[in-house]
């Protein structure tokens, strides 16, 4: 039955002005179970197809048909959804979390399923995931403290959560010595042999020999598409071209080598791990026949221990009796939703990192918070400020006076009489009051101290309306009664009775302003810092 099937697949890529053409009218098709190799040089377009294939990206023209489902053209969300729910990925530089431990760098693709696990459950099968692939005894090492093998299999591991009907490798072996490639190679074989289908995308000839067959792409077109023969080999050979040696077997299984190279390198003849035979290896029992491992070749590697030849032989992904599940170390993360989770596990593992942005958010929103607070206090202050001053108030002053061409300013000629504030007061109905100022300067004396204020104001009693200083702190206001009369009466300030008084009760106390004699009747209470106070 076919998994996948392509016909007339084209891919254009727009740049600017100029279109480059990568894919050119691909077509194929691949069965359930298979074991291919997608085979070209760089620049050949085999990574575009992958990507492709991987539903990573969109072709131009033509028909990509996955699991019997026409895929190439859905949405971006759409073709999400079957990434995650039937492919799974292993790239050449692994992609793992650095700061994550095998065991959650495994689990991490179930947090975006569309129905994922309970966190125990999740865990469970990471667990035995990891065990399957050789690493139960690694659960819970960072990504920095395995080696490039071991990164492989965890990423293996991880591309098979998901219980994926396809999985895509990318020169899964690019950055691996090449025994581990062989020991890579042989498990995607037995990964083969439980009914997966495997696509392997590469470069090298040696790798495309461990497929069952071979799609060789060049130039966008396929080139050729073959049944490899011999597809589980017993020895592949990594390395350079360039080797000299010899070796020499017994023929019980021992093997003496002496290899001399040039000096331009070494072509390694590495032992593989035992494969399933083609054959045995889609059994419906799903056991694996081994083989026994080659003998090491001339270039020096130790040959295994039975033991070591045991648990290799016997497959990673046979079942397993005893999986050792890591304890959930918080009880609480399986109740959190995944996205929050994966959100706390990485703040948790960037410690210093989340530290320093948080103290940068809390300061970043710390002076926005002040710069608007200081904005608000200092149009507050200064509304207060105005309103002292008398928001609704309008001063009228008298003309000015001018003597042999020069002006001597406002208020200098005498135009306006105490008749002309009662006819304002009568005559606008939208006045509340209305107070007429006379203003002197002066020294005010009392004994033998002496102060000179800003301002000496002789007024009617509707002044303290109008400049809405009605709070007394001693005394009170003279009266209308007191204006008519000329009484010779006063009010002062706290800053007078301060300087003049020192503490004495100014009240009923006389002080002395040009020589006129004012009876003291009121202090006025603190109005603040002002332009008239």
């Amino acid at each position: 039955m076919e998994l996948i099937r392509v016909e007339n697949l084209c891919k254009t890529y727009h740049l600017g002005e100029v279109d480059v053409p990568v894919l050119k009218g691909v077509s194929f098709s691949i069965h359930r179970g298979e074991l291919v190799a997608l085979m070209g040089a760089s620049g050949s377009g085999k990574s575009t197809l992958m990507n492709v294939l991987g539903c990573l990206d969109r072709p131009t023209s033509g028909e990509y048909w996955l699991d019997g489902r026409e895929v190439g053209q859905l949405a971006p969300n759409e073709r999400a959804i079957v990434r995650t729910s039937k492919l799974g990925f292993v790239f050449q530089s692994f992609n793992l979390l650095g700061r994550t431990s095998a065991i959650n760098n495994v689990a991490m693709p179930l947090d975006y399923s569309l129905s994922p696990p309970p966190v125990a459950k999740a865990i469970e099968r990471a667990s035995e995931l990891l065990t399957r692939v050789g690493l139960g005894h690694r659960l819970d090492h960072l990504s920095s403290q395995m080696s490039g093998g071991q990164q492989q299999r965890v990423a293996i591991a991880r591309s098979l959560i998901n219980q994926p009907s396809l999985l895509l490798a990318d020169e899964p072996t690019g950055n691996l010595d090449s025994h581990t490639s062989v020991e890579i190679l042989n498990m995607f074989r037995e990964l083969n042999a439980t009914g997966i289908t495997v696509l392997l995308v590469t470069h090298d000839p040696d790798v495309a020999t461990f497929a069952d067959r071979t799609i060789h792409i060049v130039d966008g077109l396929i080139d050729s598409d073959r049944r490899n023969s011999g597809a589980s080999p017993h020895m592949a050979h990594f390395g350079d071209e360039n080797h000299n040696g010899s070796s020499n077997g017994d023929g019980n299984g021992k093997a003496n080598g002496n290899g001399h190279g040039n000096g331009n390198g070494r072509k390694h003849a590495i032992p593989a791990i035992a494969a399933a035979a083609a054959t045995g290896a889609r059994a419906e029992s799903g056991q694996a026949s081994t083989e026994l491992l080659e003998a090491p070749s001339q270039v020096g590697i130790a040959a295994h221990s039975s033991s070591e030849v045991e648990a290799k032989t016997a497959g990673p992904f046979a079942p397993e009796k005893n999986v050792r599940v890591p304890k959930i170390r918080h009880l609480a993360a399986s109740f959190f939703p995944p996205t929050l989770r994966t959100a706390v596990n990485a703040l948790r593992r960037n410690k210093m990192r989340s530290a320093l942005t948080t103290i940068g958010i809390i300061i970043g929103v710390a002076a926005v918070i002040a710069m608007v607070e200081i904005s608000n206090g200092s149009k507050t202050a200064l509304m207060q400020t105005m309103s002292t001053m008398g928001a609704n108030n309008l001063l009228i002053q008298s003309g000015a006076a001018a003597s042999g061409g020069v002006s001597w300013g406002l208020g200098s000629a005498k135009t306006l009489t105490p008749q002309d504030a009662i006819e304002i007061g009568n005559q606008c109905e939208n006045v509340e009051a209305v107070a007429p100022i006379v203003q002197v300067r002066g020294q005010i004396v009392r004994g033998n101290k002496n102060w000179t204020p800003q301002s000496v104001c002789g007024t009617t009693p509707d002044y303290l309306i109008v400049r809405d200083w009605t709070n007394m702190d001693s005394g009170h206001m003279f009266s209308d009664q007191d204006v008519r009369g000329s009484v010779k009466t006063c009010v002062i300030g706290l800053t007078i009775a301060h300087e003049l008084f020192e503490g004495e009760n100014p009240l009923n106390q006389d002080i002395r302003v040009q020589n006129v004699a004012l009876r003291v009747v009121g202090v006025l209470g603190r109005k603040g810092a002002s332009m008239f106070g």
